[in-house]
């Protein structure tokens, strides 16, 4: 009869058991991260597709056309203050500016579109109405 011989302190068979069973766990968990990796990388070959663009800009280009046309053309989209902000073209060492660039229809925001109270409408960032509609 064979018997093994176990040194003293050396691994038991329920230790034995006890590493196979983390080494099926982890080749298992190793296997479930690779089909992962695999899906991910495959769905990054996906098409884009844009299906709409928006922006303002100064000088009138409401559209990417136009504001391609803007640019291509050289037109200086720098103008007067708007007169409907109520600001002052003063700067901070005592000169006036007179003009800058500027969206001009910026007051023209439907906030009841948005579901936004015309008093919140006039205390938000012209930026944030901007976003909003484009």
């Amino acid at each position: 009869m064979l018997r093994s011989r176990r040194r003293r302190g050396g691994p038991t068979m329920a230790d034995e058991k006890q590493l196979l069973d983390a080494l099926r766990k982890l080749a298992a968990e190793h296997f479930e991260t690779r089909e992962r990796v695999k899906e991910l990388e495959s769905g990054a070959r996906e098409p884009i597709a844009i299906v709409g663009m928006g922006c303002r800009y100064p000088g009138g280009a409401v559209g990417p056309e136009e504001f391609w046309n803007l640019v291509a053309d050289g037109v200086d989209a720098v103008g007067g203050f708007p007169s409907d902000r109520g600001w002052e073209a003063f700067d901070n060492q005592g000169g006036y500016r007179r003009q800058g660039g500027f969206v001009y229809d910026v007051a023209d925001f439907d906030a009841g579109f948005f579901g936004i109270s015309p008093r919140e409408a006039l205390a938000m960032d012209p930026q944030q109405r901007l976003l909003l509609e484009t």
